[in-house]
């Protein structure tokens, strides 16, 4: 993260950030770390709602009908030669959506931030 911006909202969620490794013996080099993996996990994700819902207004498609309708394509191309592990996910009727994809990164993440702080 490059060049903060004075803003109360991303303050506020820095301090609670700090706030939650307190305890720790973490010096803040190390809390700033992780307070701003954190951060920019959350913003990496959310930067593709607004071009989702964009998108959506666009086309009239939601998601799911959007993918849907590429199925054809997808499957034209994805041969098992080329692409074996590719060909068998798109062959497989997989529920992944924005939400379910930060549900689970966010979750590992995490996972990784408290195996650390058991370490620390």
């Amino acid at each position: 993260m490059t060049r903060p911006q004075v803003i109360p909202n991303g303050m506020d969620h820095t301090e609670w950030a700090l706030a939650a490794l307190d305890g720790y013996r973490l010096d803040m080099e190390t809390r700033m770390h992780l307070a701003i993996g954190l951060f920019n996990y959350v913003r990496g994700v959310a930067v593709g709602i607004e071009p989702e819902l964009r998108a959506e207004q666009d086309t009239g498609m939601t998601d799911e009908e959007w993918m849907d309708s590429r199925q054809p394509a997808f499957h034209a191309v994805v041969g098992p030669s080329r692409y074996p592990h590719l060909a068998g996910a798109v062959r497989t009727d997989l529920d992944i959506t924005l939400d379910s994809t930060f549900e689970f990164g966010l979750a590992r993440l995490l996972d990784g931030y408290a195996t650390f702080l058991k370490l620390a």
